[in-house]
């Protein structure tokens, strides 16, 4: 018991917000009470970033030891890569991934605070606590820091989005200053793309050797209407290039509501793990990293911040075994450039508001769900042109499993077996203007990729088909789908119903991966029917 006491009143001093936090994380993760080390590094941080980091804690299933979570953080927070790491307990984890859900755990950051690593977009009406300082970037696009605004990046911004990107691409991460005069940008603005890529290649990529001739973006399709892939990759010193724009027949609806340009694909290269020192390797990997969670990354004038991510999984792999499966989307969040003088979509808004205009994921209860959820928008889809408000989507119960005695049949887990997991009804009117022949988002044959009659046209025709024929070919046996309305995300499959009343849509429990927040009703939301592929 003196032993006790003794410690106590050793114990540092701590704001009484800060001591809630501690306390609530020792009741929730059943964990013990935290070690006078852990106290005195967080009373040295100030309360703000105290709170930041226990959190972001809260938010993480500790598993190692809460004193070793706390220092680490703190550890990360002040840059000193010095002293003796706690090990990290998301070091199991993929680097990249790792990485990922470091950029998304400050998904409800505190309005004061913007730690290293917890926030993915400064709240520029906060004080932001940034402990870390940025290089210098000389105006070098590979570095990260806002860059100084030069007659040749004002000229860059006066260009089309995608004739910059490529200047940028080209130079291979060279500052652009020292590559190629204002003058030199002017002449070549005004140039069909198929004879600016031209110009550029020949004046800058091949010319000057910045990049090999298989990096060339070259193509004659420019003005075809395909998708602009822009995409970064990031070294573990901290410096990037750019590399494309590329063109591909698909399109997600985060591309389709935000615009091609407005969207960095962003791989980091991965470090080699030295089982040896795999803390202290990591260490270092989240501060470069961090600094991108802080400030984002600027294309030219643009400020692209983290949005979502993917992990592509073995099959990724596969294809590249010396690169992360994970890919990062950046998305445009400011910019001074002369061309994007225009609001957007996500003009004035933080990450955490430009999130919420398609799904309402602050309401699930893990970060891992909140990050597989959003990830939702990544989905290669079709567009389906109907009036998400003219439509009754309703909600349908599912359908258990039973043995032969009317017994609810459990899986391996103890969870109850659902007969109708992830399959709903479409009424048939919606399913006549569902596209055909399509897989993972696009037209196996662009020929008969067509949208079939809609009801509201031809209302007499669609009831003589009734009658003739079961289906008569004119719509899928089977879509697959997503579904973003209100806030809500709805992913599954849908059976055409003929007994459902017109412009009907019926959907189960188990289909549903995000509810709509009650507490963010009457927000503006991007609502749209997506079709992955049909049958």
């Amino acid at each position: 018991m003196t032993d006790s006491c003794a410690q106590r009143q050793n114990q540092p001093p701590l704001p009484p917000a800060v001591e809630e936090w501690i306390r609530r994380i020792c009741i929730e993760q059943n964990q013990p009470p935290l070690g006078v080390d852990a106290r005195k590094r967080l009373a040295t941080l100030g309360e703000a970033t105290a709170i930041g980091i226990l959190r972001t804690i809260s938010r993480t299933e500790i598993k190692y030891s809460f004193d070793g979570f706390v220092l680490y953080l703190a550890s990360s927070v002040q840059g000193k890569h010095g002293s003796s790491p706690s090990r990290s307990p998301t070091l199991s984890a993929s680097p990249s991934k790792s990485l990922c859900s470091s950029l998304l755990e400050n998904r409800n950051p505190a309005p004061t605070v913007t730690p290293v690593l917890f926030d993915s977009r400064v709240d520029h009406n906060s004080q932001s606590v940034t402990p870390m300082q940025l290089e210098t970037s000389d105006n070098n696009p590979g570095i990260v820091g806002k860059p100084a605004i030069s007659p040749q990046l004002e000229a860059l911004g006066e260009l089309e989005f995608r004739k910059a990107f490529l200047i940028l691409s080209y130079i291979g991460g060279a500052p652009l200053e020292k590559v190629i005069s204002v003058g030199e940008i002017q002449t070549l603005k005004d140039l069909p793309m198929y004879k600016f890529e031209e110009e550029v290649w020949t004046s800058l990529g091949s010319r000057c050797g910045y990049i090999k001739a298989n990096e060339r973006t070259k193509s004659i399709h420019w003005d075809s209407g395909k998708t602009h892939t822009y995409h970064c990759h990031v070294t573990l010193n901290g410096s990037y290039k750019f590399k494309g724009p590329y063109l591909t027949p698909t399109k997600n609806v985060l591309q389709r509501v935000v615009g091609d340009d407005n969207i960095l694909s962003v791989k980091f290269e991965e470090e080699k793990m030295d089982d040896r020192n795999l803390a202290g390797c990591s260490r270092d990997y989240f501060a470069t990293y961090g600094r991108f969670a802080r400030e984002g990354i600027f294309v030219g004038l643009r400020c692209y911040h983290f949005f979502v991510y993917k992990d592509g999984g073995k099959e990724e792999k596969k294809k590249n075994p010396t690169s992360s499966p994970v890919k990062c989307f950046f998305v445009r969040m400011e910019s001074e450039a002369k061309i994007d003088c225009k609001d957007y979509v996500f003009s004035h808004k933080t990450v955490r508001e430009a999130r919420a205009l398609f799904v309402h994921a602050e309401s699930l209860s893990s970060l891992s769900k909140y990050m597989v959820r959003l990830s939702l928008l990544l989905s290669k889809t079709v567009n389906m042109q109907v009036n998400l408000s003219e439509v009754n989507i309703e909600t349908i119960p599912d359908v258990q499993c039973k043995d032969e005695d009317g017994n609810i049949v459990l899986d391996k887990d103890g969870q109850i077996c659902i007969h109708t997991d992830g399959t709903g009804f479409i009424s048939e009117d919606l399913a006549l203007k569902c596209p055909r022949n399509i897989f993972k988002g696009q037209g196996t044959n662009p020929n008969i990729v067509k949208t079939a009659l809609c009801l509201e046209e031809s209302q007499e025709k669609c009831m003589e088909m009734r009658s003739s024929k079961p289906h008569g070919g004119l719509w899928p046996l089977l879509i697959q789908f997503r579904l973003f309305h209100n806030g809500c995300a709805v992913k599954g499959t849908l059976l055409v119903n003929r007994k459902l009343p017109v412009k009907t849509i019926c959907v189960r429990p188990s289909m549903i991966k995000v509810e709509t927040d009650p507490k963010l009703v009457g927000k503006s939301t991007k609502s749209s029917l997506e079709i992955v592929g049909t049958r």
